[in-house]
């Protein structure tokens, strides 16, 4: 044995170094490899302010694009072309795993020809994109001739053409994994991958003060098959007089996962982010600012449209959208940064790594912006963001502009740079386990990035008309206290350390925000009153914008607080809800935090639990002021405010739609019941679903609560499985079959739907006919628990599970259609 030792071991502790080595030089030292940013702006500077005269998109012009349907089915089944009632058609370029850029464009399936009509004023210039997919259905299609040509006097002058051929896929693109390799080690600082768009800028100052036809063309090289191309948001911009004063930017510069602790205006021991902490000394610091959600979607959603989550009809632990889900979302027609300021004549745009606000991804919707870069290289996503950005500025620093910078660098997956590493080693107070170094590496990064975007700013000379936000999604758990594992319903533990979403303590909800210049007086205040997230839209609409631009107030959920950031008076909010997919929280004046658990994240192990039994954790209870770190649960020792904190958390709770499923595991035969609900509900009765016969209802007044109604019912059973979904909640249920009174189960079961089963979560099912209570919580009740079965969940969340199979009977959605749910 002894003798294998070395002739074994030598080679594999070889190749253990040989590993290292390569990892240490070529995966951490990412940042120094990928090119400075500011390279994209060299030569650039102050130039004179321009505004926007035209949206082609938007403007009405004849069109002839024979191929239209046919290009669009084909792009949209690639997931490469959006189509919704709201805006105009997106179309999407780039490797989707890496950059996706998506732009409002014209589909130009060549042949294609579009024209406008158009009063040009003096020193317009035409700016758009142009792009070509190469193998939208991996038929090699031919190149493109694209062409902009004006018409005055009718007589046609083409002032720009340019050929572009389909690209061709180099050997190192052939597989992904060999291209993974490739420009993740070996050309790091590459961005030539796939399909992307080009930049073209027409003078049109010749034609100032006259009314030309505008016109956009595609010609092919040869007639089949068709080539997918696009124009990509071509605007027609005009300079400023000089007597006219340019509106405000805005940038909303996000930081993913930024931890209030690991910044030092917010933390004094820490001095890691002298950039970020040199933009608070001007600044409003809100002192008390709380996300409305704990991952990136549910942070991210309320902030951009000022709307709770759930109010939104979206569910928290949804991730792929089902088209059903979509069209309710856009018929509602929410309100979003960039509908507004699109609408007071802004460019918008999102750079960074959020796929959920790309409209062609699986996991997107349209908010409306006029572009979309989604950054999702590996180790990269922060230093492409960047790279990305600066590109973008380049292009429309000149116009009036709201920017969405999500810059990725803190979140769990990046790598940091080895300087980074080196300065978070010898800048941390005493604290050196190795994921936390990795963090704070991490958060000193993005205090870099941070500081080359505000160099950029001062360099193209719109600092001082530039409003600053900078803020996170949501924060980070990062004290070992809060190391909480989570039994899942695959019985594989889910933990909580060094990320986010798993335990919707403060640390990961209340994070920081500063807002900086011009937004006249108030800088280098702190701010204590507690504001929510969904609070920003209102207010910087009312920073900035004039009074008809601004959403109104039923539009949003958000309060305004300006009146608070110009120095003014604001008694901030004294309660503030935040949804999770591990539970729902509600904070009380920014002091008191409770948190309920769903009753599938409530078998948890608790770091101090030697033993590793699971307990059940369902309730919290904190108070913010006496124990900041929350280390001390009170759900235990202070009954009252427990009980005053759950019914604040139902009182704030956004007021979704409630579905109330009620199913019998009984044999054929009738069943009586009663229940009562409130009576502003009244104009739902009769039209429940009913699976099994049809009930007979009646209807009476509580004369103890003249609020409420007592509803009665009886329901002829036929077979086991049958019962009632009822589309509000209800209270005080009580049940008989055969003279005596049933027990009522409550918990997760399935549910049959005509035929169809429908999976709640937290379930073990054998059988769609029969509902089953869990096994593993409830041992004696496994196998065919006799009596009926309660269950009350969100209509987004039913929706969602059950349109995702596309099972519901023609009688299911004929009722949901009467709700309102779907068309």
């Amino acid at each position: 044995m002894k003798r294998l030792l070395w002739p074994v071991g030598l080679p594999i502790l070889a190749l253990l170094l040989l590993w290292g080595l390569f990892e240490l030089f070529l995966v951490y030292p990412n940042v120094s490899r990928v090119g400075d940013p500011l390279a994209h702006l060299m030569g650039l500077g102050p130039r004179p302010a321009e505004r926007i005269v035209y949206r082609l998109v938007e403007e009405d012009g004849a069109k002839n694009v024979p191929y239209a349907s046919e290009a669009f089915q084909v792009l949209a089944e690639k997931k490469q072309v959006d189509l919704n009632p709201n805006f105009p058609p997106s179309a999407t370029l780039g490797y989707s795993r890496w950059e996706s850029q998506n732009r409002r464009a014209l589909l130009a399936p060549a042949p294609a020809e579009y024209r406008y009509w158009l009063e040009l004023p003096a020193g317009s210039r035409l700016a758009f994109g142009y792009g070509l997919v190469s193998h939208p259905d991996q038929v090699t299609r031919p190149g493109v001739k694209f062409q902009v040509a004006v018409r005055v006097r009718d007589q046609e002058e083409v002032l720009w053409e340019k050929l572009v051929q389909p690209r061709r896929v180099p050997f190192w693109e052939k597989n992904p994994q060999r291209m993974n390799f490739y420009y993740r080690y070996l050309r790091a600082g590459s961005r030539d991958w796939g399909d992307r768009w080009k930049e073209a800028t027409l003078d049109l100052s010749a034609y100032a003060d006259q009314r030309v036809e505008l016109i956009l063309r595609t010609v092919p090289l040869r007639e089949e098959p068709w080539p997918a191309a696009f124009f990509g948001d071509p605007v027609v911009l005009a300079e400023r007089q000089p007597e006219e004063q340019p509106p405000k930017n805005v940038v909303l510069f996000i930081v993913d996962a930024l931890s209030r602790s690991a910044t030092g205006s917010y933390s004094p021991e820490m001095r890691l982010t002298p950039r970020m902490d040199a933009f608070a000394e001007n600044a409003v610091q809100l002192e008390r600012y709380f996300g409305v959600g704990d991952t990136t979607r549910l942070g991210t959603f309320p902030l951009l449209t000022g709307k709770h989550f759930a109010a939104m009809g979206l569910a928290p632990k949804m991730f792929s959208l089902d088209p059903e889900v979509r069209a309710r979302f856009y018929r509602q027609r929410f309100e979003s940064f960039a509908t507004v300021f699109h609408r007071a004549g802004f460019q918008t745009a999102m750079v960074g790594a959020n796929q959920f606000v790309l409209p062609t991804h699986a996991t997107g919707l349209d908010l409306g912006f006029d572009e979309g870069m989604d950054m999702g290289r590996k180790y990269y996503r922060s230093a492409d963001t960047m790279h990305a950005t600066m590109e973008w500025l380049a292009r429309n620093y000149t116009r009036p502009f709201f920017l969405y910078v999500h810059f990725n660098a803190p979140h769990a997956s990046e790598k940091p740079s080895l300087i980074y590493l080196w300065k978070a080693l010898f800048q941390t107070p005493g604290d050196y386990r190795a994921k936390y170094l990795a963090y704070l590496a991490e958060v000193i990064y993005s205090d870099d990035s941070f500081g080359q975007f505000l160099q950029a700013l001062d360099q193209l000379g719109i600092r001082d008309r530039t409003l600053v936000i900078l803020t996170s999604d949501h924060g980070q758990t990062l004290d070992p206290a809060h190391f909480v594992w989570t039994l899942r319903e695959n019985k594989k533990p889910w933990a909580a350390d060094y990320v986010h979403g798993r335990t919707l303590l403060a640390e990961e909800i209340q994070i920081p925000c500063l807002l900086d210049r011009p937004m006249g007086s108030g800088g280098g205040t702190r701010i204590p009153a507690p504001v929510a997230s969904m609070d920003l839209l209102p207010t910087v609409a009312a920073l900035v914008l004039p009074p008809e631009f601004r959403p109104a107030e039923a539009a949003v959920d958000g309060r305004d607080f300006s009146s608070l950031v110009q120095g003014q008076t604001f008694a901030g909010r004294n309660l503030i809800y935040t949804v999770s997919q591990v539970g729902e929280s509600v904070v009380l004046d920014g002091r008191y935090q409770y948190i309920r658990r769903w009753p599938d994240q409530e078998e948890v192990l608790l770091p101090e639990d030697e033993h590793r039994l699971m307990r059940i954790l369902s309730e919290q209870l904190y108070d913010l002021g006496q124990d900041p770190e929350e280390h001390q649960n009170l759900a235990d020792a202070d009954p009252r405010t427990l009980e005053w904190m759950r019914q604040l958390l139902v009182q704030e709770r956004p007021q979704e739609p409630l579905l109330t499923f009620l199913t019998f595991n009984l044999g054929p035969g009738p069943v009586q019941g009663s229940f009562e609900k409130a009576a502003p509900d009244q104009r739902v009765l009769g039209t429940e679903i009913t699976l099994g016969g049809k009930p007979e209802w009646k209807v009476e007044p509580l004369p103890e609560h003249p609020e409420g109604l007592r509803v009665s019912f009886q329901l002829e059973l036929t077979e086991p499985g049958q019962g009632l979904i009822l589309p509000y909640s209800i209270r005080d249920l009580q049940l008989a079959a055969a003279g005596e009174s049933l027990r009522v189960w409550r918990g997760p079961f399935a549910l049959n739907l005509n035929g169809y089963g429908l999976q709640t979560r937290g379930t073990t099912v054998e059988s769609f006919k029969n509902p089953l209570l869990r096994a593993e919580r409830n041992p004696r009740f496994y196998g065919d628990p006799q009596g009926a079965f309660l269950f009350t969940m969100r209509y987004s969340d039913w929706v969602q599970e059950t349109f995702s199979d596309q099972s519901l009977s023609p009688a299911v959605r004929e009722t949901l259609k009467q709700w309102g749910y779907i068309d």
